[in-house]
C-alpha cells in the first residue's frame, strides 16, 4: 500500500512541474510576441497568388488561394519581400461573395499584421452551353444558360481571329438569354464569348469568359432548280447561284439514305450546272448540292440542300415537224444515244390527253408521217425514246409538244372581218420565227397573214412593211379597215421601226408579242410598253 502511495505522489510532483513549467513558457511567448518588432510603418506593394488566379468565379463558399509572395515599402521608399514561409497567417475579408477581396497578412518575426487590398476578386462564374447558330444570310443566334446571381451579359466578337475582341453587346437581365448579331458580311470568320456580369458599388465585375465559338457567315442554302437524265449514263445536276459562295461541291448517293460521295469540287461561285457522266442506264440516282465560302485560304461549307433524285434514261432533244396541206404531219427528231427506240403519242384539239399512236423499234428511225388529219382540227405530238434493262423497260422524258393547229379555208372578201384570226391567239412568240407551229415574231405573224389568207406576199420585217402599201391617215381611224397594218417606233418614237400589228376593226388589234400571240384595243397597247403607234399601211383592196 505505502508503495502505491509514494507512486502516486511522484506522479503528482511531475505534473505539477509540467504544468508550471507550461505556464512559465506562455507568460515568456506573451513576453516575446510583445517585444516582437513592429511592422506597422510599412504598407503592401504587390501581393501574389501561389497559382496565379487574380479571378476566382462565384460559389457562395470561402475562397482561400495560397499566398506566395508580398512586398512592402515604407515611406522611405525602402522594400522588404516576404515568400510563403516567411507568412505566419492570411485572414481574407469577403471572401464568400462577387467583389474585391482583401486579407490580413501576419509576417513572421513581426508582432501585428498588414491589411492587403483587393488581393484577387470574385466574379461570376463562366457562361455554360454557349452557342452559336446562324439563322438566316443577315443573322446569327448566340444562346447560353443563366448564370446565378448575375446582373446581365456582356458579348464580345473578333472578326477572323486577327481582330482585338470588342463588346458588341449588352444583354442587361440575368434571364435574357439570347443576342442576335446582325451586323454581317460574307468571307468571315466570326469568334464569340460570353461573360456574366455584376454591378456592385459603382464598379462591374465581369465574369469569367465563356468558351469562344466560331462561325462563318452563313450562305443562303443551294436550291436544285433542274436534275435531268440528258443520256442513257449521265444526268445534268443545275442549282441557283448562292450569293458570296466561292464554289459549290456535288453529292451522289445510290439511295435517299446511302452513303453520299463527293463527285464533284466546282471551284467557280458562278457556274451553277454539273454533268455526270458516270451513271448507268436504268439505275436511279440521288444529289445533293452544298455553297462553300474562302474564308483566310480555308474551305467554309454551308447547309446541304434537299436531296433529289432521277433515273438513266435515253432523252430525245427537240422535236420538230412540218404540215403539208393542213392534212399531212411530218415529224422530226434526232437519234437518241443508248435507245432502242420510240414512241410518239397524239393528242387532238389540246395538249393534255396524249395516246400512244406509233412504237418504233430501231434506234436509227427518226420520223414518222401521219395522214388523213382534219384541217380544222389541232394535233399535238410528242416522243419519248426507250430502252430496255434486263426485263425492264426503261424510259426517257417526254420531248417538246410539236402542234399542227387547225386551219380555216376562209375566201377573203374586201371590207369582211377578220375574226378568224382570232384562232391564232396564245400562239408562243418566236424571235424571228414564221409559222404557228414553231412560233413567230410580229413581222412574220403579219407576212404568214396575208400569205395563207390574202395571197399576198409581202415584206418580212416591220421596217420593209413600213415602206410598202398606201398609207392611211393616222389620226382619222374612220378610214382605217379590218387587215390595215399598224407601224410602230420604239423608244417612244425615236428608234426604228419595230414592230407591227394587223388591225381587226371595232379599235381591236391582233399582234405577236412576248411571250404569245394577243389582242389589244389600240388605246391600250400604246400605254403597255415604249412603242409609239407611226403609221397606218394598206395593202389590200
Amino acid at each position: 500500500m505505502s508503495k502505491y502511495i509514494r507512486e502516486n505522489i511522484k506522479m503528482i510532483i511531475v505534473m505539477t512541474a509540467l504544468v508550471v513549467l507550461t505556464l512559465a513558457l506562455v507568460g515568456s511567448n506573451e513576453i516575446l510576441a510583445k517585444n516582437l518588432p513592429s511592422i506597422s510603418e510599412y504598407h503592401v506593394i504587390q501581393c501574389n497568388i501561389e497559382d496565379e488566379t487574380y479571378a476566382y468565379g462565384y460559389t457562395g463558399k470561402e475562397i482561400n488561394p495560397k499566398i506566395s509572395r508580398v512586398v512592402l515599402a515604407d515611406a522611405e521608399g525602402n522594400v522588404q519581400v516576404f515568400y510563403g514561409d516567411d507568412i505566419s497567417s492570411v485572414q481574407y475579408l469577403n471572401n464568400t461573395k462577387v467583389g474585391s477581396v482583401d486579407a490580413k497578412i501576419t509576417f513572421a518575426g513581426y508582432q501585428d499584421s498588414l491589411l492587403a487590398k483587393d488581393v484577387f476578386t470574385i466574379v461570376p462564374e463562366a457562361v455554360s452551353k454557349f452557342e452559336v447558330t446562324p439563322e438566316s444570310r443577315e443573322e446569327i443566334k448566340l444562346t447560353w444558360e443563366k448564370v446565378e446571381n448575375a446582373d446581365g451579359y456582356h458579348v464580345y466578337r473578333s472578326i477572323n481571329g486577327t481582330e482585338e475582341y470588342q463588346l458588341l453587346g449588352t444583354v442587361a437581365s440575368e434571364e435574357e438569354l439570347v443576342y442576335s448579331d446582325k451586323d454581317m458580311h460574307y468571307h468571315a470568320l466570326f469568334y464569340y464569348y460570353v461573360s456574366a456580369f455584376v454591378e456592385l458599388d459603382g464598379e462591374v465585375y465581369e465574369g469569367i469568359a465563356s468558351e469562344v465559338v466560331v462561325q462563318a457567315t452563313p450562305l443562303e442554302t443551294p436550291r436544285i432548280t433542274s436534275l435531268k437524265s440528258v443520256t442513257h449514263t449521265s444526268v445534268l445536276v443545275q442549282w441557283g447561284q448562292v450569293d458570296g459562295a466561292t464554289g459549290y461541291q456535288v453529292y451522289r448517293s445510290e439511295s435517299k439514305k446511302g452513303e453520299f460521295k463527293k463527285i464533284a469540287e466546282i471551284e467557280d461561285g458562278t457556274k451553277t450546272s454539273y454533268t455526270d457522266s458516270k451513271g448507268e442506264c436504268g439505275k436511279e440516282y440521288f444529289y445533293y448540292i452544298t455553297a462553300r465560302q474562302t474564308i483566310d485560304e480555308q474551305h467554309v461549307f454551308g447547309e446541304a440542300s434537299v436531296v433529289m433524285s432521277v433515273t438513266c434514261a435515253p432523252n430525245i432533244g427537240t422535236l420538230s415537224g412540218s404540215v403539208t396541206g393542213g392534212t399531212k404531219v411530218t415529224l422530226k427528231w434526232k437519234a437518241t444515244t443508248g435507245a432502242q427506240g420510240y414512241e410518239l403519242y397524239k393528242s387532238v384539239g389540246n395538249a393534255s390527253s396524249f395516246q400512244l399512236v406509233k412504237k418504233i423499234e430501231k434506234n436509227d428511225e427518226i420520223s414518222w408521217s401521219e395522214e388523213g388529219l382534219e384541217k380544222t382540227k389541232s394535233y399535238y405530238y410528242r416522243v419519248r425514246a426507250y430502252c430496255v434493262v434486263g426485263e425492264k423497260v426503261i424510259y426517257g422524258s417526254y420531248s417538246n409538244s410539236y402542234c399542227k393547229h387547225a386551219m380555216i379555208d376562209y375566201n377573203y372578201t374586201p371590207g369582211s372581218s377578220l375574226d378568224f384570226l382570232r384562232q391564232y391567239v396564245g400562239v408562243k412568240y418566236f424571235y424571228g420565227g414564221t409559222s404557228p407551229t414553231a412560233g413567230w415574231d410580229c413581222s412574220g405573224f403579219t407576212q404568214w397573214v396575208y400569205k395563207n389568207y390574202f395571197g399576198m406576199t409581202i415584206g418580212r420585217t416591220a421596217a420593209s412593211q413600213y415602206n410598202g402599201g398606201t398609207a392611211i391617215s393616222l389620226t382619222d381611224r374612220a378610214s382605217w379597215k379590218p387587215g390595215d397594218l399598224l407601224l410602230y417606233r420604239s423608244n417612244n418614237g425615236k428608234g426604228s421601226i419595230g414592230h407591227v400589228a394587223i388591225y381587226l376593226g371595232g379599235g381591236e388589234i391582233i399582234h405577236a408579242i412576248i411571250p404569245k400571240t394577243m389582242i389589244h384595243s389600240v388605246d391600250r397597247y400604246e400605254t403597255m410598253d415604249s412603242n409609239t403607234l407611226v403609221a397606218v399601211r394598206r395593202y389590200l383592196p
